[in-house]
């Protein structure tokens, strides 16, 4: 065997090699962007109790990914580099799916969280005895999101049957009416920690 014959091999390892190494610097580049947008988030939510979405530059954001990671996976099929398509389709699909999926991931890990240290939910700590404790909202667009404490789960019960003070304790900071034709949508997460959204829908 020539040494040209032995360094063809070393040469395509060596190719594969980087372009498995810029599939996982686009992986890393989505993700800096996305805890870029998390952070801008949580923070705008603490700071004002508001949030900001910024529909433009997410939607920006979503096509550039998109369209990088499938024209970056047909590239790598053409030149049979399976490792580096393989990850392009990863991030291509979780492109797409990340914003059905990333607000239930997070509010879930929230809520694992605050069961474990109510003391540390950004609405109030829980007082000795509490029967309900908004923990931790959010507003987007014309609802609001939120995780209650509820120990003697009265919250798995319909709205209609709730104590009647758990309305002022979980309503008396929202910036809409409260009335008939709003719909509560009330769902269990983990420990008495429940997921609570408004939907007015009228």
């Amino acid at each position: 065997m020539t040494e040209c014959e032995k360094a063809a091999p070393n040469a395509k390892l060596a190719k594969a090699g980087n372009a498995v190494r810029r599939a996982w610097m686009w992986l890393g580049a989505y993700v800096a962007v996305g805890i870029c947008f998390y952070i801008h988030f949580e923070w705008r939510n603490a700071a004002f109790g508001t949030v900001d979405e910024y529909p433009f530059f997410r939607g920006l954001a979503l096509f550039f990914f998109a369209g990088a990671s499938l024209y970056l996976f047909i590239k790598s099929l053409v030149r049979r580099q399976k490792a580096a398509a393989l990850l392009y389709a990863a991030l291509f699909a979780i492109n797409l799916y990340w914003p059905r999926i990333g607000t239930a991931l997070d509010l879930t890990a929230k809520a694992y969280f605050f069961s474990t240290f109510p003391e540390m939910c950004p609405e109030g700590a829980p007082k000795p005895g509490y029967r309900v404790l908004l923990c931790y909202k959010y507003w987007f667009m014309d609802s609001r999101t939120a995780l209650v404490l509820n120990p003697g789960d009265e919250l798995a019960a319909p709205y209609t049957s709730w104590p009647r003070e758990f309305d002022k304790e979980l309503f008396r900071n929202a910036d809409v009416i409260i009335d008939e034709c709003e719909k509560k949508h009330v769902k269990l997460l983990v420990n008495h920690v429940y997921l609570l959204e408004d939907l007015p829908e009228c």
